[in-house]
């Protein structure tokens, strides 16, 4: 009988562990990298711009990099009907090599998407605004992509494949097709760090009772498959 108990407690410490298992697991996966916007909010003041000459802006985890622009407050207002606005406040790049991003961490990264439009040229809207994006793996290697803005002043959305992960920095550059590197870009929205939809809590707590029950189920199964063949033992030991 106290070898049945025994057989019983292993079987149960197996139990355990398979569910402290499961539990870690989904724990890792509600603790993965949760995504980050920047959205250029409340940086610029309100009603006006801010002019940037190589200056550093710190936002959400990420540093950005324009090598000249401006940013913009959602309620700024001229006379130029060329400014794009899309309700939010934005950033606006000078030159060809725009816009430089790294992380402040120091943790490596993957970027999903970004918001942007050209922006007018001696207030003049010019489609056809060709960006170039450059990142940097954390490993080594570069890998790049090129956009190319539409006819439409509005800002437009473009995403980024999934080999966009472990990145040090990324670049964007902006030109034309004629060559002309004085294209400047609107840019707002760049999110980083998405995955794949974790699960609502309830749903987790679903899983984890499922995959617990599933692991139950196998134990008792070869727990009473090892009581057979015990009792099977005995009987050919009587015999």
């Amino acid at each position: 009988m106290n070898y049945f108990k025994e057989m019983w407690e292993v079987e149960m410490r197996k139990l355990a562990m398979c569910i402290i298992t499961i539990l870690s697991l989904i724990i890792i996966v509600q603790c993965k990298a949760e995504a980050v916007t920047l959205d250029m909010e409340d940086v610029a003041p309100v009603g006006g711009i801010l002019t940037l000459n190589s200056t550093v802006i710190t936002m959400n985890g990420f540093d950005l990099f324009p090598t000249n622009g401006h940013l913009f407050d959602a309620a700024y207002v001229d006379n130029h009907a060329n400014n794009p606005n899309n309700g939010t406040d934005w950033l606006q790049v000078n030159n060809s090599i725009g816009l430089v991003v790294t992380s402040n961490t120091g943790d490596a990264f993957s970027i999903n998407s970004f918001d942007t439009t050209d922006w007018q040229t001696n207030y003049l809207f010019i489609p056809g605004l060709i960006i170039n994006v450059d990142g940097v793996f954390a490993q080594g290697g570069i890998i790049s992509t090129q956009f190319i803005t539409d006819s439409d002043i509005s800002f437009e959305t473009f995403n980024f494949t999934n080999q966009w992960n472990n990145l040090t920095s990324v670049t964007f550059t902006t030109f034309r097709p004629n060559g002309d590197v004085t294209a400047r870009g609107a840019y707002d929205n760049l999110t980083f760090n998405e995955s794949a939809p974790v699960p609502e809590p309830t749903t987790i707590a679903l899983l984890g009772i499922g995959l617990a029950g599933l692991a139950g189920g196998a134990i008792r199964r070869r727990f009473k498959n090892k009581i057979r063949l015990n009792e099977t033992e005995v009987y050919k030991i009587k015999m």
